[in-house]
């Protein structure tokens, strides 16, 4: 008898629980419906019939349905971790230059505040609210030294040195922008600030400022723990 080619789209339970979709070739032969067989026996549904058959799946239709290998694995981890390494960094960075953007905006807007009390009074205050400028209500204020006050946020800190430098700093991006007020013996000298520990905040400020060496490393004042490096901008 002749067979005939026809394709039909089947559902095939070869193991209990594991279902198999796609598209073979079956042939019509002694009026039974069969198909070429070569792992065993299995259920075929079709949109005709509902029977049980000894099948065989085609090479490409098993292909489509296996799982990834172990190397395959492997190489998707290995790429996954190259791209982390080299992406993460670069997204610490940017962070870090976001936040020492926000400490310029507010250090500059503090000196300004400042060299206006000072024209205004001829010395300058360590008052934050004697100041005309807008600024959110701190969780905390300290007195670092005599000469020096320091308001604390959930962020990090802004301090007022009496006849010096305003700065502030973040926390957790460990960084400082500082600037010197106007009749000061520093007279508008800006400088960024990094922990030493941190490799992002130090990369940072190298970069902002163009500087590789540091004008001074140490303790910066009681309530920052840990050494900071302080590089001058041009």
């Amino acid at each position: 008898m002749q067979k005939e080619n026809v394709k039909v789209v089947v559902k095939l339970v070869c193991f209990p629980g594991e279902f198999l979709s796609g598209v073979s070739r079956f042939f019509v032969s002694d009026g039974k419906t069969s198909v070429r067989s070569k792992i065993g026996r299995c259920r075929i549904t079709t949109l005709r019939q509902n029977t049980d058959f000894n099948v065989g799946l085609t090479p490409d239709l098993y292909a489509k349905q296996r799982g990834f290998t172990l190397i395959e694995l492997l190489v998707v981890v290995l790429i996954i971790g190259i791209l982390a390494s080299v992406a993460l960094p670069q997204y610490q960075k940017a962070v870090t230059k976001s936040r020492l953007s926000t400490l310029k905006t507010l250090v500059e807007s503090m000196v300004q505040a400042q060299d206006r009390y000072y024209l205004a009074n001829n010395t300058y205050t360590l008052d934050l609210d004697a100041l005309d400028v807008d600024w959110p209500t701190p969780q905390e204020i300290t007195t670092p030294t005599e000469n020096t006050k320091q308001y604390n946020y959930a962020w990090g800190f802004c301090r007022l040195e009496l006849g010096g430098a305003v700065n502030c700093g973040h926390s957790t991006s460990a960084i400082i922008y500082e600037r010197y007020v106007t009749h000061s013996a520093g007279a508008g000298m800006r400088t960024c600030g990094a922990d030493t520990t941190n490799t992002t905040s130090m990369q940072v400020c190298k970069q902002e400022t163009g500087k590789t060496t540091a004008y001074w490393t140490g303790h910066s004042g009681k309530d920052r723990a840990g050494s900071w490096s302080f590089y001058i901008y041009n």
